[in-house]
């Protein structure tokens, strides 16, 4: 295969690579009745869900929305999330 061929051809393929490129994901996920957010520690009561690392947490009630946090660890309906922010 010529140079000028194989450039054509990777010209043509890198689009649509970004095309079929998956966009980011959280690999676990919980939801809690009650969450509060101190700084980027979010800590919250009455939660369900699994995951411990890049988990999304909806919390209800306190201070409410969808976080998206580096690590997490519940017990017994208790949380407590590292490196979280609004998504």
């Amino acid at each position: 295969m010529s140079i000028k061929r194989l450039a054509a051809v990777a010209a043509l393929a890198l689009p649509a690579t970004f095309a079929l490129a998956v966009p980011a994901h959280a690999d676990g996920s919980h939801s809690c009745f009650f969450g509060s957010l101190s700084g980027e520690t979010l800590n919250a009561n009455g939660c369900s869900g699994a995951g411990y690392v890049n988990v999304t947490v909806t919390v209800f009630s306190g201070d409410p929305g969808s976080y998206l946090c580096r690590s997490a660890f519940s017990w017994n309906g208790t949380m407590s999330a590292s490196g979280c922010r609004l998504q």
